[in-house]
């Protein structure tokens, strides 16, 4: 997902410039299911970027659909806030959060 003021970056990227950033397998993040928090690299128009969790509350023709759960600490909530639905594919998911430990 991308606007102009924000948008997802590929966490597959990021975990190819730092050796120290690991990410879930292809497997788990291709597999997810409603309920389940994942982390995604918010990037924004001023450069500024954030980790934040998102609920997954379904699918989309291109990976998933969820709720932003993080509070963003960068930018105003005009531009992006809690409860803001999110589109997503595998290769945003830099964590996975299972409540329910499955």
């Amino acid at each position: 997902m991308k606007t102009e003021k924000w948008w997802l970056e590929s966490g597959e990227a990021q975990a190819d410039k730092w050796s120290s950033f690991e990410i879930p397998s292809y497997e788990a993040r291709s597999q997810l299911r409603k309920g389940v928090y994942v982390k995604a690299l918010f990037a924004f128009k001023d450069g500024e970027r954030e980790r934040m969790w998102i609920e997954v509350t379904g699918g989309s023709s291109t990976g998933y659909v969820g709720t932003l759960l993080s509070t963003p600490a960068s930018v105003d909530e005009r531009i992006l806030k809690t409860g803001t639905e999110i589109k997503f594919d595998p290769s945003h998911v830099i964590d996975i959060d299972d409540p329910e430990g499955l």
